[in-house]
């Protein structure tokens, strides 16, 4: 076959298979599709030694439990070769239909598939956090979860308007400023300390929101968190 997909436990595995004796004769005219975990630097290492046989080179980055493989809904992100993978997009689609390409640098199927990992793996650590919190004033988990799924609307909607106004750069808050998320939220963590429950999420977010307001965004919407972030970030680098 012109498309090999390697998925094997780790790169260390995946650069032992693609640079042994009998494979390197036959890499030429292959489109290889490297689904195996790694980090930026070993996946340029390996589209340079593709490409120096003759070979194309895709990185992936698969945003699924093994269960997931082959659901229409199971999201898998590609970067490298873009010819090559319109030519076998088609396939590809076989192992998860949500697929999306991010360009001709393999590094960044890393990059957004670790921040997206990420994402959600915050995103269930905070519902589990405020679900344990909701079950200690007689709320079920099961009725959390309910109105966790009727909340999503609202909660892609924020993060629509959030995205809006960084690409904007409107980060005014009329409707609820950061300082005042930042005072409504220090009540909430008093009332949740009197369940004796860690509140860790929620300590994480009052601590965006007190660096935002530190630094001059007070007056300004959640969006702001990203500038503030952004900022801090090039502070960190000045200083190393």
């Amino acid at each position: 076959s012109d498309l090999v997909v390697v998925c094997v436990l780790d790169h260390r595995a995946s650069r032992a298979l693609l640079e042994s004796e009998d494979v390197i004769q036959d890499l030429s005219g292959k489109t290889i599709v490297d689904l195996t975990s790694a980090t930026p630097e070993e996946m340029l290492a390996q589209q340079a030694h593709i490409r120096e046989r003759g070979g194309r080179f895709i990185a992936g980055g698969i945003l699924a439990l093994p269960s997931g493989i082959g659901r229409q809904d199971t999201m898998i992100l590609y970067a490298g070769d873009g010819p090559a993978f319109d030519e076998h997009r088609r396939t590809l689609t076989c192992f998860g239909g949500a697929l999306a390409y991010l360009g001709p640098d393999p590094r960044a199927a890393f990059h957004a598939y670790s921040t997206l990992g990420l994402f959600v793996e915050a995103s269930v650590a905070l519902f589990l956090e405020a679900a344990t919190m909701a079950r200690s004033y007689g709320i079920s988990i099961d009725v959390y979860y309910r109105l966790t799924r009727t909340a999503q609307d609202l909660i892609h909607g924020r993060i629509r308007d959030c995205t809006g106004r960084i690409v904007g750069s409107q980060n005014d808050g009329e409707e609820r400023s950061i300082d005042l998320r930042l005072r409504f939220t220090q009540a909430l963590k008093a009332l949740f300390a009197q369940t004796g429950i860690p509140a860790r999420m929620t300590e994480g977010f009052m601590a965006h929101l007190k660096m935002a307001s530190d630094c001059g965004h007070g007056s300004n919407d959640i969006a702001a968190i990203a500038n503030a972030l952004h900022n801090q970030s090039h502070v960190q680098g000045n200083r190393s």
